[in-house]
């Protein structure tokens, strides 16, 4: 990632703190404004309490505005982030690919899983950490072929796609039609 871009994603999170703090800000300022329509409607001052009133309105648009700009600045800074993700992703399966391409003209077996491990513990850097543990039954019984400690993941993934109602496999399981 570039630091102008971590610069700038910063800067927006900064912004959107900032507006929610303004926010709470005017509110309190309208808070302050309708005590003194109360005191100044005891003391029967009419034009008092309706200028009081006007900035007490006037407070709240201002809370609402605040708000309302924090939660864009806020989903900008989202995408802005999801996309420095994306190209990190991208940058790094770019370099496991070319990785493969040499390990695969060499045919050597100790380089290639060297290269597996590589590529899974990236993909799990990537991963969430509380992914939902594999059901019992679509855990593997065998040795894979690229030695993983995280083969598991590929198997989930397999096993929610057996366990879908929307797929029925055929008796060579070479294919999958709708139901």
């Amino acid at each position: 990632m570039s630091k102008g871009l971590e610069n700038q994603l910063f800067q927006l999170k900064f912004t959107a703190k900032q507006m929610g703090r303004l926010s709470s800000k005017c509110l309190k300022e309208e808070k302050a404004e309708k005590e003194k329509i109360k005191k100044c409607l005891e003391k029967d001052n009419h034009d008092g309490a309706r200028i009081h009133a006007q900035n007490a309105i006037r407070a709240k648009t201002n809370a609402q505005n605040y708000l309302r700009l924090s939660s864009r600045v806020d989903a900008v800074s989202s995408r802005l982030e999801s996309a420095m993700k994306m190209q990190q992703v991208t940058k790094s399966m770019g370099m496991v690919v070319k990785g493969m391409d040499k390990v695969l003209g060499s045919m050597n077996v100790e380089a290639i899983g060297k290269v597996c491990r590589a590529r899974v513990s990236r993909a799990l850097s990537l991963c969430s950490p509380d992914a939902p543990p594999l059901p019992r039954e679509a855990e593997p019984t065998h040795a894979p072929s690229c030695p993983s400690p995280h083969a598991h993941l590929l198997a989930r993934r397999s096993w929610r796609t057996l366990r879908s109602p929307s797929r029925t496999w055929t008796s060579d399981r070479s294919t999958s039609s709708r139901r």
